[in-house]
């Protein structure tokens, strides 16, 4: 079920992505609004990447949109297919937190290295962000330097 769900959201960003990602790399202050405030991320949810590797994640709760960029690697010469079989298991032990206690909310492919980027929360609602290579190498993204502006 988990797997057949992540393919089928995948399949959707691969369509949904090119259209929108743009826009919000392009988005500026509304003038008349207060001025730019600096949050940090308390919901990882819906994931999308602009044509460039700027990874955007929505943030219902801050009711904002981050930007992280991604460090660019090398396009791999083939893209072999990658088994997600158990992988909210895999993600529960990076995380140490019961499977249980594991909600994963979006996924995004990265656009240049094919890595798949999975937003999640956990525990008590923290979020997470992990990558998984194109060989299954599952980690943690680093989150402690991300802030965004909002309006």
């Amino acid at each position: 079920m988990i797997k057949s769900s992540l393919l089928a959201a995948a399949s959707a960003l691969l369509v949904v992505v090119p259209n929108f990602a743009p826009v919000a790399a392009r988005a500026t202050p509304v003038p008349g609004m207060s001025s730019p405030t600096v949050k940090t991320l308390q919901y990882a949810g819906t994931l999308a990447f602009s044509p460039d590797g700027v990874l955007f994640v929505g943030d219902n709760i801050n009711g904002a949109v981050f930007a992280f960029p991604m460090d660019e690697g090398a396009a791999p010469a083939t893209a072999a297919p990658l088994d997600i079989d158990g992988i909210d298991s895999r993600i529960a032990v990076l995380l140490k937190t019961p499977k249980s206690g594991l909600r994963i909310n979006g996924m995004a492919v990265h656009p240049i290295t094919h890595e798949v980027y999975l937003s999640a929360s956990f525990g008590a609602g923290r979020p997470a962000l992990v990558k998984v290579s194109p060989t299954g190498v599952l980690s943690r993204v680093d989150m402690a330097h991300a802030r965004v502006r909002t309006h």
